[in-house]
This record gives C-alpha cells, structure tokens and sequence, in this order.
C-alpha cells in the first residue's frame, strides 16, 4: 500500500533540487548502483520517510565544449564563490570567538566585518518546520540541533551552506510561563511518546 515512485535522471553533479527531497536522500542516491542496489534504512525527511532503490544507468556522453561552455563557466564561478565564501566564515569565525571573548557584541563584530546579520524567529526545540519568518534556505532541525550545544552568549561554528554559509549566536533563552508550560505539556508529551515508538519501530 505504499506509494511508488521513480526519481527524474540526475547525475554526480546534478541535485534532485527541485524534488524537496532530504539532503541524505540525494547522497544515498549516488552511492546506489547496479552492485549496490538497495538502501535497506529508511531515510527520514521532514514530510516522509523514504526507500530507495536502483532503477537503472543511463550511459553518459561528453557533449561539445561550445555547447556547455555559459553552464560550466557558471559552475566554476560558483564553485570559487562557494570556496571564498568558506574561507571568509573560518576567518570571520576566529575573529567572532576572540571578540567576544573580549566581551565585544556580535552585532559590532558583524559591523566591523561587514558581515551581514539576520535576526531569526524565535524557536524552540519543540517547534516544527515551517517556522514562519525563517528563510527558506535554513533548515529548522538543524538550527535546533547547533542551539543545543551553546550557551547564551556563545557563538556556533561556520557552518557552510549551499549558496554560502552562516555563524548562529545565541542572544538568549526565554523562559517558558507556567500558563504555557500547563497548557502545552500534554500534547508535548504525546508527540514525545509517538516519536520513541517511532524510533523503536524503526
């Protein structure tokens, strides 16, 4: 009773972007072939959880220089994008840590560097995507496993991302009111139950 489904033709090279499929689904994607032909764990996105398997190879060809010239001069633009991008967030990163251990603000650092800054909505560890006001590039689940591990004050690691990367810091943790806390709890607590069941069945 489970939906079937076949993958458009894609490449090393090519994401299944347009797909909204988990990151872990297009890298376990390219490891399948005809001598490794089923992923037996289910991969877990935000909306489903997926098994994959290898359908067939579709046998490459190397087209005309002249006809892929704009693509592959896009690419290796991006690619040094992507690379400069890296190297500016590791250096920004070191300068962000001494900063405000000299207790330095972020957004003053932020200035200093001319280093854009963005102020998310506030979440919790409870919240599920979509979160309103976050940009679409950002991924809840994993803002929330990074605030994890800090504390307020504390700035995350770069963290590079698809078109160039970001540093999370930790303004504050708000409290949760009582009230809200009475009212919410019973459904929290189910939705915890449901996801170890979950967890034990898989």
């Amino acid at each position: 009773g489970l939906p079937v489904q076949v993958t458009p033709p894609f490449s090393q090279s090519k994401d299944l972007e347009e797909l909204d499929l988990p990151v872990m689904f297009v890298q376990q994607a390219r490891l399948l072939g005809p001598e490794n032909p089923l992923r037996v764990e289910p991969i877990v996105g935000e909306k489903a959880a997926y098994l994959i398997a290898f359908k067939d190879e579709i046998k490459g060809e190397v087209p005309p220089f002249e006809e892929i010239k704009d693509r592959v001069t896009a690419d290796y633009k991006e690619q040094k994008a992507r690379e400069l991008a890296n190297v500016t967030g590791q250096s920004f990163y070191s300068k962000c840590t001494n900063g405000l251990a000299q207790n330095k603000s972020f957004s003053a650092l932020c200035e200093a560097s001319n280093v854009p800054r963005e102020e998310l909505p506030v979440f919790s560890p409870g919240s599920r995507p979509p979160l309103e006001g976050l940009d679409a590039r950002l991924s809840l689940p994993t803002l929330q496993r990074i605030t994890e591990s800090l504390e307020v004050g504390q700035a995350s690691r770069y963290n590079p991302s698809r078109d160039g990367g970001y540093i999370l810091y930790l303004r504050q943790r708000n409290p949760v009111e009582e009230s809200t806390l009475e009212e919410k709890l019973p459904a929290f607590t189910m939705d915890l139950r449901q996801y170890r069941i979950s967890q034990a069945f898989d």
